[in-house]
This record gives structure tokens, C-alpha cells and sequence, in this order.
């Protein structure tokens, strides 16, 4: 299952995080980190399909969404490829396919 490496690089990454966002998912607290989810965006705009799989999987959770604005607003000035991911996926939120 592909889709579940990526998942678990969310929930098992250790070292700082700038953000974390929470969600429960039953008896589970999953967790995304604003950093991995940069990264992750940056793999997705280059074609890895296990990265897009990843937000495909997500798009219900509105803790993810919340990092995706804040990615796509790029009120940090980051730049790069992840703002301009993060638009694409925000889209797909309201849109989903």
C-alpha cells in the first residue's frame, strides 16, 4: 500500500516542526507537520505519485487544509515550488475529483 508510507512519514517524523495540526481519527491522533507537508508538496509538483496519492487520501481534513492555505499564501516568503502545490491542492478541496 503506497499511500501508507507517506502517511506514516507524517505521523512517525521526528525533530522541530514549526506547525503541528491534530486530528482524531477514532482512538488514533494523527498529526501533520507544516514542514513535511512542504516537502511532500514539493515531491508532489514533481510527479511522485505516492506524495499526490498522500493529499488525494486527505482531502476530508480540514487540519491539512489549514496548512495548505498557510503554505499557498507563503506569508513567509518561502517561494519555490510548494506555495503554488499547496494552491493546487487547496483547489482540489473545493473540488474534489
Amino acid at each position: 500500500m503506497p499511500a501508507q508510507g507517506a502517511f506514516e512519514k507524517f505521523v512517525a517524523c521526528s525533530g522541530p516542526a514549526r506547525r503541528i495540526h491534530c486530528y482524531r481519527l477514532g482512538r488514533v491522533a494523527i498529526m501533520f507537520y507544516e514542514d513535511h507537508i512542504r516537502e511532500t508538496l514539493i515531491e508532489a509538483c514533481h510527479s511522485s505519485d505516492e506524495a499526490d496519492r498522500f493529499f488525494r487520501l486527505h482531502l476530508d481534513k480540514p487540519e491539512l487544509l489549514a496548512i495548505l492555505v498557510r503554505i499557498a499564501k507563503d506569508d513567509d516568503d518561502y517561494g519555490g515550488d510548494a506555495p503554488m502545490t499547496a494552491a493546487y491542492y487547496v483547489q482540489s478541496f473545493l473540488h474534489p475529483c
